[in-house]
């Protein structure tokens, strides 16, 4: 979109053949943005040259005859392998008619409940200085920002409106979300000065302090109200008295020496403890954190075993051969693209429905309930193999405690992992 309204045309057709074939995740922000745009030239078809989002460089300008031949070019060549195997651009039509199947899938997404609180628990600044620039930014902004705020609305309704919705369908809201927050950032430079330094150090410091002692007594209760560790009433002074005190001297220093310094104290205090809540949120959401399990921008249910797994598979074939490969497994009517994925390294892998009495493959590995018919010869051992968090019967302690803990119910699928009995001895 940047190189097309700055008249990189072809370049900018190489990256929209690249995106298309982007497969499903990409439809979504497609028609996000193709509805905004929709809407945007509804609302301004009359100022054109003054109000449109693209400001100076009307859409109508751009040369859309070398776009499409650029885009067309880029999706026959990588499309196809270039020319090698044609049949592979069927993958745009797949793709796209996989993101209207989704629309049927009723009751197989989360919840709105935890869409918001995923938003809003991880995005809040974001949210915040978004919200800010589009009713308080400046004027020289308004053609963009109301094409902004119409790309996040739409693109917020087809996610929560889809029946199939993940959490991680949040990713084209907060595109045109922090490009408002962004600019958001920028308008609020002109409301802060550097005078009066160490008034504003000082409020901003009490601000994050005393917030964070208020959220860490909250916690306290939270954790410990299964052994009664703290009573209501003594819960409830503890987490509002340091918002009292801050409520005091905020007042204090406003009236005897500058409400001016008051006010942006306060603000950098809020920012800052907004700033360390984003980046944690980000870090944890990466998976970087103690528990990726309990995350809630994950797709997909995390192979908490996968290292015991391949670890006693690479044991035994290291015992029996000498090489880590060196051995065969069947995956017995187990088809997760973790389990094939644990294991790629090994030489032969096959999938199956059925074991037949005959054959004797040197490891198994069955789900949990799988009745492997030759367990005479077998020895096996049950493994969890994938972890995740039940969000939806979590209640507001659960989440207060998962906010800063990463603690939640977990729902395991476990597997059995089953090895010729001969493969163990003297192992």
């Amino acid at each position: 979109m940047g190189l097309l309204l700055n008249h990189k045309t072809i370049w900018a057709g190489i990256f929209g053949g690249i995106a298309l074939l982007g497969g499903v995740a990409f439809w979504p922000g497609f028609f996000g943005i193709l509805i905004s745009l929709g809407i945007s030239f509804l609302l301004f078809r009359k100022k054109q040259d003054s109000s449109l989002p693209s400001g100076e460089t009307p859409l109508v300008q751009i040369d859309w005859k070398t776009f499409a031949l650029s885009t067309g070019g880029t999706l026959i060549l990588l499309g196809t392998m270039f020319l090698i195997r044609p049949v592979t651009i069927s993958g745009l039509g797949t793709s796209i008619a996989e993101y209207f199947v989704s629309w049927g899938k009723i009751g197989q997404g989360a919840s709105i409940k935890v869409m918001l609180i995923a938003l809003l628990s991880t995005q809040f600044l974001a949210v915040l200085l978004a919200f800010w620039e589009a009713i308080a930014g400046r004027k020289e902004h308004a053609g963009m920002n109301i094409f902004l705020g119409l790309w996040a609305l739409v693109s917020t309704a087809l996610t929560l409106l889809n029946p199939s919705r993940q959490v991680v369908d949040w990713v084209w809201t907060l595109l045109p979300l922090w490009t408002l927050a962004a600019i958001g950032v920028e308008d609020l430079r002109q409301y802060f000065s550097a005078d009066e330094w160490l008034l504003k150090l000082f409020q901003t410091i009490f601000t994050f302090v005393l917030f964070i002692f208020s959220y860490l007594n909250l916690l306290s209760f939270v954790v410990g109200a299964a052994n009664g560790a703290m009573t209501k009433n003594t819960a409830v002074l503890s987490i509002l008295l340091p918002l009292a005190l801050l409520a005091v001297i905020t007042f204090l220093i406003g009236w005897g020496w500058s409400p001016n310094a008051s006010r942006q104290g306060t603000l950098m205090g809020l920012g800052l403890i907004l700033l360390f809540v984003t980046f944690g949120s980000s870090w944890k959401s990466a998976g970087l954190g103690p528990r990726p399990e309990t995350e809630l921008w994950r797709s997909d249910s995390l192979p908490v075993g996968r290292d015991l797994m391949v670890k006693s598979v690479n044991n035994i074939a290291l015992w029996n051969s000498g090489q880590k490969e060196g051995i065969d497994i069947v995956l017995l009517n187990e088809d997760q693209p973790s389990l094939q994925w644990a294991f790629r390294d090994i030489l032969t892998v096959k999938q199956a429905d059925v074991l037949g009495d005959t054959e004797t493959p040197s490891i198994v590995i069955s789900a949990a309930n799988e009745s492997l018919n030759l367990a005479k010869i077998y020895q096996g051992q049950e493994i969890v193999w994938t972890s995740a968090p039940d969000f939806e019967k979590m209640t507001a302690k659960d989440w207060v405690e998962w906010s800063a803990l990463r603690k939640a119910n977990l729902v395991s699928t476990n597997c059995f992992l089953w090895a010729r009995t001969d493969l163990l001895k003297g192992s």
